[in-house]
């Protein structure tokens, strides 16, 4: 290692982040980029980008704004964020970068006017902090505070608004937002770089344009897919050269399947592999990862996310037929199943309502259930979009199955009365009070793992073979 690496050594937080944006080993997406780039440069031109969770699209959005200079501001939304609540989080972002303008000697400055009416309002603001109602509180929105006086704040800072998981906010203040949106498309006129950028899912940015038909045109939606597995690749080597360690491509390759185009997934099994050898920042000296020290950072994921899928499991098999659904793609292609297919297969355990599955369908691919299922738009195929998460329902359905068996033993050994039926505490190999997380469990987990990318690999050389023979035989 050269004498300015060891002075610029990296802490690991900082080059695998699998909860914030990455920086250090961050990928560049030139055809997004691209069109983000494009999309920013046009005076009162809103976006709204979308695509499924842990995809990418906050870091995306948050690098070129960075990389362009340009100032922003943030506000997350939940479930129960109210409108008055997403105008009132801006104004208070907004304080980190407002400045009170001087007056133009040469005439009284519009700046200076919006000066004195921000510290107006903020005084406002905190004067009437909240009220009561019932036993809640809720902030007070000053009248002087209105979306577009919000937005002539945010232009005068030349500052963007980004408005992180939008589609979290239930309709009616989605509707609110949606008219907040065309308020800052008029102020373009006198504040080209005002505008407000969406970040959601899958259907944001059909729900937007729903509200208000005058958005179409005026509205630049940016599908953020799933990354490539180059592009995951490119993660796991800027990240391991950043830390001066070295991996094998067969680890590497089952970083990449297991990750499933998910940069959080990727970031999370970097970090927990680098965090169980030791590592906590760059190696003076090469390190190098072995076999096993990746099965420990499996097994670390495994045990960190039982606990969230089962409570996933439990709620989609809540789901009227969700639990069926989510069994039938287990035992399907592992490349996924069209819906045509799927409806086939439930019409053969008599679930035969199309309009249910393909209500489950998407309701499994949305962030209700943390994108659980994903479709291709290419092969119109769903698919478990966490190849973790079908490993787990795999070991699940398995042990299952070998519950039953020894319920039914049980069963026949008390009718033959040879044996006593014994109590479940004592049936070998049944968990009681849930998944117990062993350590041969974590083995058999990993197998399943393993033979996933096996088998992928299979696919895609028979696959290559078979497109070779068919040019060659054209040719």
């Amino acid at each position: 290692m050269s004498f300015s690496h060891i002075l610029k050594r990296k802490k690991l937080s900082d080059v695998f982040t699998p909860n914030t944006t990455a920086k250090l080993a961050y990928v560049n997406r030139r055809y997004l980029e691209s069109d983000l780039d494009r999309y920013l440069d046009i005076p009162g031109n809103q976006i709204v980008v979308y695509g499924h969770s842990g995809g990418g699209k906050t870091t995306l959005v948050r690098s070129m704004l960075s990389r362009k200079k340009i100032k922003y501001i943030r506000t997350h939304c939940e479930s129960a964020t109210t409108f008055n609540e997403i105008l009132l989080n801006g104004f208070d972002q907004l304080g980190n970068f407002y400045t009170k303008s001087k007056s133009n000697t040469q005439s009284e400055s519009k700046e200076s006017n919006l000066g004195l009416a921000y510290e107006q309002i903020s005084f406002a603001v905190k004067g009437t902090n909240s009220t009561s109602k019932s036993e809640a509180k809720e902030r007070v929105v000053p009248i002087q505070l209105t979306p577009q006086r919000l937005a002539e704040f945010l232009g005068h800072a030349e500052c963007v608004w980004i408005l992180e998981d939008f589609h979290k906010v239930n309709e009616d203040e989605k509707r609110r937002v949606s008219d907040m949106v065309k308020i800052f498309v008029d102020m373009a006129n006198d504040y080209p770089v005002c505008r407000i950028i969406c970040i959601g899912a899958v259907a944001t940015a059909r729900e937007l344009i729903e509200y208000d038909s005058n958005l179409n045109t005026r509205v630049s939606e940016m599908f953020v897919p799933l990354m490539r597995n180059t592009e995951i690749q490119s993660i796991v080597d800027k990240g391991m050269r950043l830390l001066n360690l070295e991996i094998s491509a067969a680890m590497s390759e089952k970083i990449v399947y297991y990750s499933n185009g998910l940069a959080a997934v990727c970031h999370q099994m970097c970090y927990d592999l680098c965090y169980g050898v030791g590592v906590r920042k760059t190696k003076l000296f090469r390190g190098y990862l072995s076999e096993d020290d990746f099965r420990d950072s499996v097994n670390a994921y495994v045990r960190k996310n039982s606990d969230t899928f089962v409570k996933l499991y439990d709620s989609i098999s809540s789901e009227g037929i969700g639990g069926d659904v989510l069994r039938l793609l287990v035992h399907l292609d592992e490349d996924g199943a069209a819906v045509d297919r799927i409806c086939g297969e439930m019409q053969k355990q008599r679930l035969d309502n199309e309009s249910l599955v393909y209500e489950v369908l998407e309701k499994l691919s949305s962030s209700q259930y943390s994108d659980v299922l994903r479709f291709d738009r290419a092969s119109h195929k769903y698919s478990i979009s966490n190849p973790l998460f079908a490993a787990f329902l795999k070991m699940k359905y398995a042990l299952e199955h070998v519950e039953a068996k020894e319920r039914n033993r049980a069963r026949q050994n008390q009718r033959r009365n040879k044996y006593r039926l014994k109590a479940r505490e004592e049936m070998p190999g049944i968990p009681v009070g849930g998944q117990i997380w062993d350590e041969e469990l974590l083995n058999k987990y990993y197998q399943y793992l393993d033979n996933y990318v096996i088998r992928t690999k299979e696919i895609e050389i028979r696959i290559r073979k078979s497109l070779d023979e068919e040019s060659g035989s054209a040719s």
